[in-house]
């Protein structure tokens, strides 16, 4: 049995450690108008996948394919993940294909700020 590390909560989508693990070969850009740039490039990631489902899962299925071994895909930070080996990613493949484009999501701004001071109440 191999030793499997807790898949860390991505750092920000978009990071170089994502787009390398994902064969990414572009840097997100934040969407405009948020003094919080984390949730920008959330929502920008987002998006890109929305925009193009069947592309951005092709796009992570070759990424960790990359990196297989078994059933098991090393990202750049080392993290360990078991990905179900390259018939899932099969599998993911044959279910991108079938995927269609949805509209973009928008981030209020009133809502995020609304979020951070409700964390902010809860911390203090």
């Amino acid at each position: 049995s191999t030793s499997m590390s807790p898949v860390p909560a991505p750092n920000v989508p978009g990071s170089d450690t994502q787009a390398q693990a994902l064969g990414a070969s572009r840097t997100l850009q934040p969407q405009q108008g948020f003094d919080d740039t984390s949730a920008g490039e959330v929502i920008a990631e987002i998006n890109r996948l929305r925009s193009n489902p069947k592309a951005y899962f092709l796009e992570v299925a070759q990424g960790l394919r990359k990196t297989l071994q078994g059933n098991v895909a090393t990202f750049p930070d080392g993290t360990k993940l078991d990905v179900g080996g390259d018939a899932a990613l099969q599998q993911l493949e044959r279910i991108a294909e079938g995927l269609q484009r949805l509209p973009d999501i928008q981030l209020s701004p009133e809502l995020a700020r609304s979020c951070r001071d409700h964390v902010s109440d809860m911390n203090a």
